[in-house]
């Protein structure tokens, strides 16, 4: 029988150069729900190379020293390495569904490679909303940590690394992302984000409760049939989740200028979330061929709705990345310094 969801535990930091990441996936390991005990539900770890252990009792936020990069990228053959194994171990699974616990944004690669490989084909189609603070289609010349590549690998943009866009046989095209939250962006992620017309729901809109209709008009429009979710936590309002980038404790909020900072409560998020899965559930037993009119859908030139054919909506993807328990990193950093419990190798 076919597996019909793959957790993926994958605690890479590799992509943003930035050790925390490690032991965040691993912890949202911990705290998500356990699946129901079914033959069709697995969970798989993707093996990372762990964090030098020196580097773990560092305590304020720095980026590693001695990091290699090639072809303007940090930690190039580890990240190709790694997201090659993910890849393969994910379609040997080929589950109809996959969750991601990340880790930085990189560890959406794979998993969102594979699903566009499975649903971009036969009548189907696959969106994507990408619910994060940034627009993450930089390139190497202007940034050199790949997690801020990922959505640009996926696209295939121009100039992105071409090696990592080998692992991604099916690209997206702009029409099918909706950003979510994507606020600031700087002049060069601009450009090119206005230049592809992506799709928006500001995050002023997600507090306003107005970003459901966009979203649903957005898939009604493209056709989409099968939906990928990307949450970057630092979507997210650090003054009411201590537990993202922004809320280092060990570092001034001054290190910070310049970049963008999630707003949204994350009750408004949630809301929207949860508004899109009902939409999906309902669209399951939506009948075409129905003489009843679709609840909240595009307008006709009179202003009346219009009937559609609506095609059913399945979620197949969820990932969360960019966790930073910061109690627990620093704490983290105490325990290996204790005789006994500790490393010699410090």
């Amino acid at each position: 029988m076919s597996l019909q969801t793959l957790r993926v535990v994958y605690p890479l930091w590799q992509g943003g150069d930035n050790t925390p990441y490690h032991l965040g996936a691993r912890l949202l390991d911990f705290l998500c729900p356990p699946p129901a005990e079914s033959h069709h539900y697995k969970t798989i770890t993707i093996p990372v190379p762990r964090p030098p252990a020196h580097h773990l009792t560092q305590t304020a936020l720095k980026k590693l020293t001695q990091s290699t990069v090639k072809d303007n990228i940090r930690h190039k053959e580890t990240l190709l390495k790694v997201n090659e194994q993910a890849l393969t171990a994910i379609r040997q699974e080929a589950p109809e569904a996959v969750v991601v616990l990340g880790g930085d944004c990189l560890v959406e690669l794979a998993p969102f490679a594979y699903l566009s490989e499975r649903y971009n084909t036969h009548g189907n189609k696959m969106g994507v909303l990408w619910v994060d603070a940034h627009p993450d289609i930089t390139i190497g010349k202007e940034y050199d940590c790949a997690h801020a590549h990922v959505l640009g690998m996926l696209l295939h943009r121009k100039d992105t690394d071409e090696e990592f866009k080998k692992l991604v046989r099916t690209p997206l095209t702009s029409s099918q992302v909706m950003y979510v939250g994507v606020h600031q962006m700087l002049p060069n992620e601009q450009a090119y984000v206005d230049s592809e017309k992506f799709g928006f729901v500001t995050p002023e809109e997600v507090i306003a409760g107005k970003g459901f209709h966009k979203i649903q008009r957005w898939v009604e429009h493209e056709g989409i049939t099968h939906l990928v979710i990307h949450l970057d936590l630092d979507v997210l309002d650090f003054h009411q989740l201590r537990c993202l980038l922004f809320a280092n404790p060990n570092e001034p909020p001054s290190v910070y200028d310049g970049i963008a900072k999630g707003i949204v409560p994350p009750a408004a998020l949630v809301k929207l979330l949860r508004q899109v899965s009902s939409y999906a559930v309902s669209s399951q037993s939506y009948s075409s061929s129905s003489s009843r009119e679709e609840e909240g859908s595009l307008f006709n030139n009179n202003n009346k709705y219009r009937k559609a054919e609506r095609q059913p909506l399945t979620i197949v993807g969820m990932g969360v990345t960019e966790h930073f328990p910061w109690d627990a990193i620093n704490l983290q950093g105490l325990l290996y310094q204790l005789p006994l419990i500790g490393t010699s190798k410090l």
